[in-house]
């Protein structure tokens, strides 16, 4: 029955896992049918429930399989789910390189991602960070814009670059000199990340 219900589902874009997806995969787990299993809870996290992608690699370890099913898991993985919920899975796993490669196509996911990423792509984050900055003031135009664009710098100062948001600190006040918003949202941004800095240095062991 589960097979006849599943077969007139249409499946879209946004569409989600139904209780018959459900039900085959409980069937296939209580009647000990391994491979079944394995198989309906892959499903389960291609159509959307993050859930069982640590149920589908739970069986696939304990099958033995994990590390030669895992490459092309994570591939079907970006094919048939958004970006953002893939890259949160790379995320997850702690797979750097590939993640790295996502948030080079998509570069405003570096303030998401830095904190992951600056302990083994340090220059590259710092480089990213830097550009969507310096881009995002050129396209400022309003307090709340510039209230963003500061939430980035200190991003910036949070992985480790205080030196390089100091410097488009400084930057911005020679360049915009005539956006009196912008520059009261810098001074605020420059006192945040010297209070934090002071924080972290007393909190150093003597």
């Amino acid at each position: 029955m589960c097979q006849e219900q599943l077969k007139k589902e249409q499946i879209g874009q946004w569409y989600r896992p139904s209780r018959w997806q459900y039900l085959l995969y409980d069937i296939y787990r209580d009647w000990g049918r391994h491979e079944e299993q394995i198989h309906q809870a892959r499903k389960l996290a291609l159509l959307g429930d993050r859930d069982f992608y640590q149920t589908a690699k739970d069986l696939l370890i304990e099958a033995g399989y994990w590390q030669e099913e895992h490459p092309g898991f994570l591939a079907e993985l970006k094919a048939a789910r958004p970006t953002y919920e893939y890259m949160e899975i790379l995320k997850r796993e702690g797979d750097t390189e590939l993640l790295m490669e996502q948030v080079r196509l998509h570069p405003e996911t570096v303030f998401q991602y830095g904190d992951v990423l600056v302990q083994t792509h340090r220059k590259e984050i710092f480089e990213l960070c830097i550009t969507v900055i310096r881009e995002h003031a050129a396209q400022s135009s309003n307090r709340k814009e510039y209230q963003k664009l500061c939430v980035f710098i200190e991003s910036l100062a949070g992985f480790g670059g205080r030196d390089e948001a100091q410097s488009l600190i400084i930057e911005f006040r020679q360049t915009y000199p005539r956006r009196p918003a912008f520059l009261d949202e810098l001074g605020q941004t420059e006192q945040t990340i010297a209070k934090k800095n002071k924080e972290a240095i007393s909190l150093k062991p003597s």
